[in-house]
Order: structure tokens, then sequence, then C-alpha cells
């Protein structure tokens, strides 16, 4: 394994294109975020939140489970 195949590994990244598909942004969007935040893959991801992260309840979901709630004891 060369040094070019561990960087590509370790540091990969988003093009715009990428971002509208993964995220469903918009072209304007995904170009303002790669130019304020970079492009690394990784950190991109921590921000928007990874695509196998659940979605928590909304404000306007009817009866969501108990389980969903944090409670203050």
């Amino acid at each position: 394994m060369n040094a070019a195949s561990v960087i590509d590994e370790t540091y990969s990244v988003y093009k715009p294109h990428d971002l509208e598909k993964q995220y469903g942004l918009s072209p304007q969007e995904a170009i303002r975020i790669i130019s304020q935040f970079g492009a690394d893959k990784n950190e991109i991801d921590l921000l928007l939140g990874h695509k196998t992260t659940e979605d928590s309840p909304s404000v306007e979901q009817d009866n969501p489970p108990v389980q969903d709630f944090l409670f203050d004891i």
C-alpha cells in the first residue's frame, strides 16, 4: 500500500453534487457549506448528521413513543 492510497482512505471529500444527493440540499446550499466548512467528508457528516442517525420525533408528531422523551428526575 502506498502513501497516496492511505491518504485517499483517510481524507475523502464531498463535491457539491454529492452533498445534494446525500442530504437533499439545494445546489447553492451545498456550495455554501463546502466553502464555509470545507469538503472533508468526516467533518461534513458530523456537521449535518450521518445518514444512519435516526430522526428525532417532531413537535407535530402525534403520540411519540414514551422512550423518545427525556425526563428530568
